[in-house]
């Protein structure tokens, strides 16, 4: 048993920049067919191009994962041009940081219809053709944040915590069909979204850093060994589990200078 995706198809959302692209990029490299899915066409094309250096079959879908309709269209099409999908990764989110006596109720559906509907969608659209093939790994990405309280960014928590729950009753669900469904909790990843909310301010990247036992943020690449190990075979008796990868911060214990 190893880390090769051969013969098998990976439908990765959120899959053409951050921790998405980077679990993609890994799986292809893997030998894995790898679907991505994303808003943004431009970037979901340039993903693709990389993805496709590795000489495996690729394809790009661009959808709004917040509804449903569109999801199921792009469950659809990946079928169809991809085959049976065999590991789903659900990347895609989105957060906006407001205290709560201020969250609008805009900003909760943008949160909670990203984060947590669409995820579930696309693993309950997905699995029902996995309950019919009697295998299957669906692979969630939560954050640290679902584990642990995070003054003023309260909505985002409660998305990321209601991840890491629907994670262990799908697996309860879905084991008896020989699905796993498993999830990873990252923290502090140097991604596009997370630079416009701390790493361009030195208060708020120091905060952060000083939580971390590690003494540093972590990269995309930190995350896809994580990602490997639950999609293969390695972890063929793992499910209903979330992988913490924050370099210490969910311990509890800041780093000391």
């Amino acid at each position: 048993m190893n880390f090769n995706l051969e013969n098998r198809v990976a439908l990765v959302t959120g899959g053409s920049r951050g921790i998405g692209k980077a679990i993609a990029l890994a799986f292809s490299k893997a030998k894995a067919t790898v679907g991505i899915v994303g808003r943004d066409r431009l970037a979901l094309q340039q993903t693709l191009k990389e993805l496709k250096r590795s000489h495996i079959h690729a394809e790009a879908f661009v959808a709004d994962l917040k509804k449903l309709d569109e999801i199921e269209s792009m469950v659809r099409t990946a079928q169809s041009k991809l085959g049976s999908i065999d590991i789903l990764v659900n990347v895609a989110g989105i957060a906006v940081l407001e205290p709560a006596e201020s969250v609008s109720e805009d900003s909760w559906e943008k949160v909670i219809n990203t984060n947590l509907k669409g995820q579930f969608f696309c693993a309950s659209r997905i699995g029902s053709e996995m309950i019919r093939r009697k295998k299957g790994v669906i692979i969630n990405v939560s954050s640290e944040e679902g584990i642990v309280a995070v003054p003023g960014h309260v909505v985002y928590c409660i998305s990321k915590a209601g991840i890491i729950h629907m994670t262990k009753v799908l697996a309860v669900e879905w084991g008896k069909y020989g699905i796993r469904v498993n999830c990873i909790a990252p923290a502090a990843v140097n991604t596009q979204m997370n630079q416009n909310y701390w790493l361009k301010d030195k208060k708020a990247y120091k905060w952060v850093v000083d939580r971390i036992a590690m003494g540093r943020v972590s990269e995309v690449e930190d995350i896809t060994g994580a990602a490997l190990y639950l999609a293969s075979d390695l972890s063929s008796f793992v499910t209903g589990h979330t992988l913490v990868v924050d370099g210490g911060i969910s311990v509890g214990t800041p780093r000391k200078e």
